[in-house]
């Protein structure tokens, strides 16, 4: 009896994942269908979009392709304490993603370049893309002083959430998630989320989650001033926020029974 192969493709087949390589992903996803390579793969989607993307890049796997979300779990009962309180004017962003044109953090940088306010960024992950970290750190050098960045490379898994709770406003302006694990961690540690439209989580209406799609950057530039502006008081109600749609998700998914299954 023939083995069963349950492939995740984890948002490789989003537009925005095949948009990047192009013409050597199209190379190989026509060999793979002419061939019949994954004929008989079983799938695993995280949303009912992924699925939609498999099944778009290999029809014959509508049969036998499955959803079940990322599994999830909050680390704490309580919203974690921030580093210190806000100051109206000032916002402190982070950024915690693998460095690669996916997670675009060009765009970022290049929103920062017309910002007003006092803004600090700090970049957390693995740089996977030498060329494109060169844009990135050409993109940085040229930012105006009211602007600073500090780069400090990968982090180990278990201090994510902790390092999020020390900050303001994730920025997230990634071409696409499957589901984003990352974000979830974010709202968790108590820290709003400011990603684009190409995620399956969607804005919170008071203020958790606020996603803006990437052809808006003048929406992306509003966005983090009006993060800055904020008071302290006007803060704690959004960290309060994010933690509390953390929580509810956390409760009412039914993932873990979903990926058993």
């Amino acid at each position: 009896q023939r083995t069963k192969l349950l492939l995740a493709p984890r948002g490789e087949f989003s537009q925005g994942a095949l948009r990047i390589k192009s013409f050597k992903k199209k190379c190989f996803l026509l060999f793979s269908r002419l061939s019949r390579l994954h004929s008989k793969v079983h799938w695993h989607a995280s949303t009912d979009t992924e699925l939609q993307d498999i099944c778009r890049v290999y029809p014959e796997a509508a049969g036998h392709a499955y959803v079940a979300a990322d599994p999830v779990a909050m680390v704490s009962s309580s919203k974690p304490a921030s580093k210190s309180p806000k100051v109206s004017g000032v916002v402190r962003l982070v950024f915690i993603s693998r460095i690669s044109p996916m997670k675009n953090l060009d765009f970022l940088l290049g929103v920062l370049a017309s910002a007003t306010s006092q803004v600090s960024l700090d970049i957390f992950g693995p740089i996977e893309d030498d060329m494109y970290w060169d844009q990135c750190s050409q993109l940085i050098a040229d930012l105006p002083g009211n602007v600073t960045v500090r780069v400090h490379g990968p982090m180990r898994q278990d201090l994510v959430s902790s390092t999020f709770a020390q900050y303001e406003l994730f920025a997230f302006p990634t071409r696409g998630e499957n589901f984003g694990h990352v974000i979830f961690e974010s709202i968790r540690a108590g820290t709003p989320v400011l990603v684009s439209d190409q995620t399956p989580w969607r804005a919170d209406e008071a203020g958790g989650i606020t996603v803006i799609p990437l052809h808006d950057t003048a929406g992306w530039k509003q966005e983090i001033e009006r993060a800055a502006a904020r008071a302290a008081d006007e803060h704690e109600v959004m960290r309060s926020a994010a933690w509390a749609y953390a929580s509810k998700y956390a409760k009412d998914s039914s993932f873990n029974g979903d990926n058993l299954q």
